[in-house]
């Protein structure tokens, strides 16, 4: 109810009815689930509790609220704490799990990093980074739910770690540890190297050609932002030579929704983190104005709300070309899951 109220209220010119609804909504599906979290009431089984602590975080996106989707998300990490290490699970609750890992991810790669010091060996680095993407842990639910390989998602979650480690080198003026630079310089080549045909996807063939064609567009779109991302944070390349690779992962976000406008009855919002992060880095804006614009009609509050960050962040950067998105969002404390 709370969900559809706000979305109703983004529709529908604001609509102050529909918003006092969503709120009201959503305040009893947060009492209530704090009533069951504290066991006042008969326990519900897992995927269950799971669906409703990651409604909380949808009714956040729907609304555009910045208040609160950290808390929930840790809250669905603190729930998820008993089973961290359970691997013989059902398929349901497996695809749950990713989802709200996936969400996490999202939100760590626009927070203030916590830097840490590089403490693991190459190899075990390439271990805990594989089992993200082993036959037995693929539900496909990347694909079809975000529009990303489970390769990509895994090099972004790379990315944001090697990001934390470097940043312990950097702030402390330190010498950068070999290994930390074999596994930045590893994971680089990858993502030069990879090709959708040589990842693992699913078969879309019960499924149509436009939504094969709108899945292509969408990996290539992850897959070029992942790279964005990689070369900003981590190889520390600026907007001005980040030009071709933005223009890039704008051409397959407008590629999308030029599908869905011509062929698609029943159109759903894309996930938005390939077009902020490139946004973030784009110098040539044009077409990235045409794509925010294009995709309010989808009556999201998060999707309206970034469009005003990475506008914010354009005027900031234009003021202060030495510094850097995620630099931006830090200093004007500035939270954002873009999803």
């Amino acid at each position: 109810m709370s969900t559809s109220a706000f979305h109703l209220h983004q529709c529908y010119n604001s609509n102050s009815e529909y918003h006092h609804l969503g709120i009201t909504h959503r305040q009893l599906a947060l009492e209530s689930l704090q009533m069951v979290l504290r066991n006042e009431v008969p326990l519900f089984d897992y995927k269950t509790l799971l669906v409703a602590l990651l409604s909380m975080v949808t009714i956040g996106v729907m609304e555009g609220s910045i208040i609160d989707f950290r808390v929930h998300l840790q809250g669905i990490s603190n729930f998820q704490g008993p089973r961290r290490k359970w691997q013989l699970i059902s398929g349901d609750t497996r695809q749950l799990n990713t989802q709200s890992a996936f969400l996490n991810l999202l939100a760590r790669t626009t927070s203030y990093c916590t830097p840490s010091p590089w403490v693991t060996s190459r190899e075990s680095w390439h271990r805990k980074h594989d089992n993200l993407t082993t036959k037995d842990n693929r539900s496909y639910c990347y694909e079809f739910t975000y529009g990303i390989t489970a390769d990509i998602a895994a090099a972004i979650q790379e990315i944001t770690d090697l990001y934390e480690c470097l940043e312990f080198y950097r702030q402390a003026q330190g010498p950068i540890p070999d290994d930390l630079l074999e596994a930045c310089e590893d994971l680089g080549d990858r993502l030069l190297s990879w090709t959708l045909t040589s990842d693992k996807v699913p078969s879309f063939n019960d499924r149509g050609r436009d939504e094969f064609d709108i899945f292509k567009h969408h990996s290539h779109a992850w897959h070029g932002a992942a790279l964005v991302f990689y070369l900003n944070c981590i190889q520390g390349v600026k907007a001005q030579d980040l030009i071709e690779e933005v223009a890039t992962v704008a051409s397959h976000m407008l590629a999308v929704e030029e599908i869905k406008s011509r062929h698609v009855a029943n159109q759903m919002a894309p996930i938005s983190w390939p077009a902020f992060i490139a946004s973030c880095c784009a110098l040539d804006r044009e077409p990235w104005e045409t794509w925010w614009l294009d995709v309010q009609k989808y009556g999201i509050g998060s999707i309206r709300r970034q469009y005003s960050i990475v506008q914010e962040i354009w005027s900031e950067m234009d003021t202060h070309p030495s510094e850097g998105w995620l630099q931006v969002l830090h200093r004007r404390n500035i939270q954002v899951l873009a999803a």
